[in-house]
């Protein structure tokens, strides 16, 4: 059974005859995030966690492999308004505050016509811009 695997910037081993060797899926563990989010919202192995401030361009290239090399197509399934995908990279300006689930996946398109599809989560922390104090005066006694 042909498998596809989401992986963030993955090289590739080309072996001939299309056998290509595709490097183990990267996979956050929950210690490895910084910031509050509720586990029950990730819906596929979490490959990404990243922060950003509200505002900020997010261009995030995911990465896939297809042990066969037929070629591959990206999308997402669930993300923030006007989150895109193009080609394999993330698109996004950051236009809310909070943590934002993200899901993605691929799928390869063979000459059989057997579509395999793989997923991916995607965490996004948006923080407002922290402004400096401002003195505005003294008081007085």
């Amino acid at each position: 059974m042909k498998r596809l695997l989401i992986l963030l910037f993955c090289s590739v081993l080309v072996l001939g005859n299309n056998n290509i060797v595709c490097p183990p899926t990267t996979i956050l563990s929950p210690s490895e995030i910084d910031f509050p989010y509720d586990p029950n919202k990730i819906s596929y192995k979490l490959m990404c966690a990243i922060k950003t401030t509200i505002g900020g361009q997010i261009s995030l290239p995911i990465r896939a492999c297809d042990p066969d090399g037929d070629p591959l197509v990206y999308g997402i399934q669930a993300g923030p308004l006007g989150m895109t995908i193009n080609e394999a990279r993330i698109e996004w300006t950051a236009n809310e505050i909070g943590v934002h689930y993200v899901g993605v996946f691929v799928h390869d398109v063979p000459p059989s016509g057997d579509i395999m599809y793989d997923y991916g989560s995607l965490l996004i922390m948006v923080y407002g811009i922290n402004k400096p104090p401002v003195f505005t005066g003294c008081n007085p006694f």
